[in-house]
């Protein structure tokens, strides 16, 4: 259940912040020198900043030394790995729901990109359409290697048509999905930005009750119903639904905006 304390006025322990149209801008490949300043401001208050994103371990790497050095802790691949407080939990895709989704899309013939357990991205098929996407978001492209019964911790499957992410989701059904028009992220059962989330605050001994998170995407309501939820403003409406505050858009410096606003930095 989500905590009653409102942290409206008072600065929390523990920010856990999604990455994408939240703190980096995917279009100009870039962070803004006010988000910049910002993070460092909450960290020298002494908050635990935790980057929380849907990224790989390799998708990060492309990311600004700045943001990554930012930061105390990262959970990637929406929750699938937890790296915070020195300790590092990888979770793996229970090998009979692998099988049931893979069977699913072969018989699709749907590409995907999958992640191993050492960490390392695959594109399981060469299409320039999905590689020249990679190259848009991430100015990075995944090694083409069909997959070989590895284990994984992570799918990202390109759809033909939305209902395919329903679909994928029926054939495995206790895996967690983030289900979007195109792509459907899938993850090992229970894994999800909430969770860990969770899982973190047990590790550094924060209340869920004295913890934020900051986000942009679908992914990100799960950390909204753990704890005090900011939507930015580039969000879909039913982001900001879930969210107990709503900030200004990523372009609009909106992330540095809003923990002034809070008075978590002066």
């Amino acid at each position: 259940m989500k905590p009653l304390v409102s942290l409206t006025l008072n600065r929390p322990q523990a920010l856990f912040l999604d990455i994408d149209g939240t703190l980096y801008n995917k279009q100009s490949h870039s962070i803004s020198d006010l988000t910049l300043y910002a993070l460092h401001e909450l960290k020298n208050n002494g908050l635990q900043i935790i980057l929380n994103t849907a990224r790989s371990a390799q998708e990060a790497a492309c990311l600004p030394a700045s943001l990554i050095e930012s930061a105390n802790g990262m959970l990637l691949l929406s929750g699938s790995i937890i790296d915070c407080c020195k300790k590092r939990r990888t979770a793996l895709i229970e090998p009979s729901a692998l099988k049931q989704l893979l069977a699913y899309i072969n018989k699709k013939q749907l590409n995907y990109r999958f992640v191993d357990m050492d960490g390392h991205d695959y594109l399981a098929h060469d299409d320039e359409i999905i590689k020249q996407g990679f190259i848009r978001n991430y100015n990075w492209v995944p090694e083409i290697k069909a997959y070989e019964q590895e284990a994984l911790i992570q799918l990202l499957v390109f759809l033909n048509d939305p209902k395919q992410g329903c679909e994928l989701n029926e054939s495995a059904p206790d895996l967690s999905y983030v289900k979007l028009p195109k792509v459907c992220e899938i993850t090992p059962k229970g894994c999800d930005k909430g969770s860990a989330l969770r899982k973190a605050c047990e590790l550094l001994g924060i209340d869920l009750s004295q913890a934020a998170a900051v986000g942009d995407g679908i992914s990100d309501i799960p950390m909204f119903e753990a704890v005090y939820g900011i939507a930015m403003g580039n969000s879909q409406d039913s982001v900001k639904a879930k969210a107990d505050f709503i900030a200004e858009s990523i372009t609009d410096d909106g992330f540095y905006k809003a923990v002034k606003h809070l008075n978590w930095i002066e």
